[in-house]
């Protein structure tokens, strides 16, 4: 048990010590997020219908960069499966976190005859997170031999469902084992 509760403490003051280098637009963006998706041929404006409710997970992926995973896309009856953006650079502007520029990540979307070659980049003019609202337009081409067709893709989270992170407080003070059982006022020397 006492190695058991050891484990948990090491644990956690592991991600402690890993959440302290993460910087303040990585710590204010991740989390899940939950709202709107819309797809389209055209540009997306205030008459796009929404195609559905969708959930998009950002999460730490180095000290100023997030993943970015919008998990199972689909476009009209095709299902398309993960779209999982890495190293994605971001960055804090007052409150507002904001996207830096990447090149078009190349992917293939589904399985078999109904999969699509494409290249899928956020549009960071236009996307960012703010008061855990997430905000992103992602611009996807569609290479169909020599002709490119554009996929426009926007995201606008209603609410914002996930940790961003944990903290731990360092107390002093007195120790109790699991079951309840005084152990002193300091970890050192407890197994």
């Amino acid at each position: 048990m006492k190695k058991f509760l050891l484990s948990i403490l090491a644990l956690c003051l592991a991600s402690t010590a890993a959440m302290a280098q993460t910087s303040d637009a990585v710590k204010a963006s991740t989390g899940l997020y939950t709202g709107d998706l819309y797809v389209s041929f055209d540009p997306i404006n205030e008459e796009t219908e929404v195609t559905g409710q969708q959930t998009v997970e950002l999460t730490a992926d180095g000290a100023n960069t997030i993943q970015f995973a919008l998990r199972n896309f689909s476009f009209g009856d095709l299902q398309l499966g993960d779209i999982v953006i890495p190293n994605m650079p971001v960055s804090m502007n007052g409150t507002k976190v904001t996207f830096g520029e990447m090149e078009p990540l190349r992917m293939l979307l589904g399985e078999g005859e109904t999969a699509i070659d494409c290249t899928v980049k956020i549009d960071p003019a236009t996307s960012y997170v703010e008061n855990h609202v997430l905000f992103v337009n992602l611009d996807i081409v569609w290479f169909m031999g020599e002709d490119q067709t554009p996929i426009y893709v926007r995201f606008n989270s209603s609410k914002w469902v996930g940790l961003q992170h944990v903290s731990i407080a360092k107390k002093t003070g007195r120790i109790y084992s699991i079951d309840g059982r005084y152990a002193g006022n300091s970890l050192q020397g407890l197994s």
